[in-house]
């Protein structure tokens, strides 16, 4: 995709430019910035280096201040500092970015680009007013459709008819009541590897920018609740006051967490993490920097030497990402079956089986452990095993089953080094087996496990493997670090 961006300076008698943008990360800033980072230069003083970041991704375009001197503008609104705000070009004064002394505007988009037609308002009343008349309408639409689906969609037919901004008002509740409201553009799309709300007015997302605020929400805490039940609904999970903490897995293969107040003390708390995103081949993952040559190679030969691998990551590092990616090179003969809480593993091999735990009901009955789920795959003839997460008593299951002739198995555990990971799974293990002394569990560790491969985020917030230790006698050594 293509953008052509016009760049116009306030002074009539200085000659304006076109640039050409493709899709991906642009930022913009004073030229005498010495990092390679700035694509697009705007040379005048009251530019700052790094002033603004333009994200085109999916045929949608994301405008984020990056703490400017002088602020960044689009219309008359002033944008605050590191939030993200939805941007539809437009050659009318709403449309228009502005830096400094310049104004860019989109001249053209290329055909395939699926640029949203909502009209734009001119000024901030203008906005304030039209959230106030859908936030109204909102809240009838919400009762009417309770009764009457098909009455509340004709009424709010009637009702847009004679507003000047009644197909935005009409679209705008349509995706609230019957999508996913403000999270419409974020939803499909690839970069977007996390969604989190704190509340109907307070959304986080990443797409490639790092965690950031957007400036869209939901209009009201009972359609934002409205949605979450929806949501939870369609996936076959179950959050109420019984149970008022739920996790699932969304049709589209994301992994869905809530949790309702008092729970969370004062909204429903929900984070959306999707999958999908890493580089799925080796291309991809040594252009993207998640790996080099020499880590690749390591990895893949002992995924292909059959290799006992752990992973270790903090938080969103991309652990059950880089345990995906390993997957494509297990043989296609190969009978694979994972372990997991919530489905996220998806190796492309035809034998494969995923066993998923279950909480208990109402009554306290019919849970389904991971320890009773890596047993049960015992029984059932693996040549791998994947865990997708040890947290717990299950890991005494797990190195039996290494012990027991299934070479090739993979699993992940939260650490923020080789060492720490090592010491959480001695830990994790003295639950399952508090009659074994640590020296006895730390042998049997030490002659299951054959790699741990450290994976971290770097100073911009990219993943990348860090360190790859391999099993030496009765320790482990550092092969590989970056």
């Amino acid at each position: 995709m293509n953008l052509e961006l016009g760049i116009y300076h306030e002074n009539q008698h200085l000659k304006s430019k076109t640039v050409f943008l493709k899709e991906g990360r642009h930022i913009l800033g004073n030229k005498l910035d010495s990092s390679d980072d700035v694509s697009l230069h705007l040379d005048f003083p009251t530019v700052s280096r790094k002033h603004a970041e333009l994200l085109i991704t999916n045929g949608n375009f994301f405008l984020k201040d990056l703490g400017s001197k002088n602020g960044t503008y689009l219309g008359f609104e002033k944008l605050e500092p590191h939030k993200i705000y939805p941007w539809k070009p437009s050659k009318e004064n709403a449309g228009k970015l502005k830096i400094g002394p310049f104004t860019l505007q989109v001249e053209k988009i290329d055909s395939k680009t699926p640029v949203s037609s909502e009209p734009l308002l001119q000024n901030k009343s203008d906005t304030d007013d039209l959230l106030k008349k859908m936030r109204y309408m909102a809240e009838n639409y919400s009762t009417m459709l309770s009764q009457n689906s098909n009455k509340a969609r004709e009424w709010l037919s009637e009702q847009t008819k004679q507003n000047p901004h009644g197909i935005q008002i009409q679209e705008r509740l349509l995706r609230e009541f019957h999508e996913n409201g403000p999270l419409n553009v974020f939803w499909d799309d690839k970069n977007c590897k996390e969604i989190i709300l704190n509340g109907f007015n307070e959304i986080y997302i990443d797409i490639g920018m790092g965690l950031n605020k957007i400036s869209e929400e939901f209009l009201s805490a009972e359609s934002y609740q409205a949605w979450v039940f929806r949501t939870v609904h369609a996936s076959g999970g179950r959050l109420d006051l019984q149970h008022p903490i739920c996790a699932c897995t969304l049709f589209n293969g994301a992994r869905f967490h809530g949790v309702l107040p008092p729970i969370s003390s004062k909204q429903i708390s929900v984070a959306i993490r999707k999958f999908g995103s890493a580089p799925i081949d080796e291309y991809g993952a040594l252009k993207s920097g998640w790996m080099d040559e020499k880590a690749l190679e390591i990895l893949k030969t002992a995924v292909l030497k059959k290799k006992n691998i752990l992973i270790s990551g903090g938080t969103s590092t991309g652990k059950t990402s880089l345990l995906n990616f390993l997957c494509q090179y297990f043989p296609e003969d190969t009978r694979v079956i994972s372990v997991e809480d919530t489905i996220e593993i998806s190796p492309l091999i035809k034998n494969f089986v995923q066993l998923q735990s279950r909480h208990a009901n109402a009554e306290g009955k019919g849970e389904i452990s991971l320890r009773d789920l890596i047993k049960s795959a015992l029984r059932m003839r693996p040549d791998r095993i994947i865990v997708g997460e040890c947290r717990g008593a299950e890991v005494i299951e797990l190195l039996q089953a290494l012990n027991t002739g299934h070479p090739g198995s993979m699993t992940t555990l939260h650490a923020n080094s080789v060492g720490e990971a090592l010491h959480r799974m001695e830990l994790l293990a003295l639950l399952g087996a508090s009659n074994l002394s640590l020296q006895c569990i730390r042998e049997w560790i030490h002659s299951s496990i054959d790699l741990v491969v450290q994976v971290d985020r770097d100073e911009q917030g990219k993943r990348k493997v860090f360190e790859i230790s391999k099993q030496s006698g009765q320790r482990f050594e550092i092969v590989y670090s970056r």
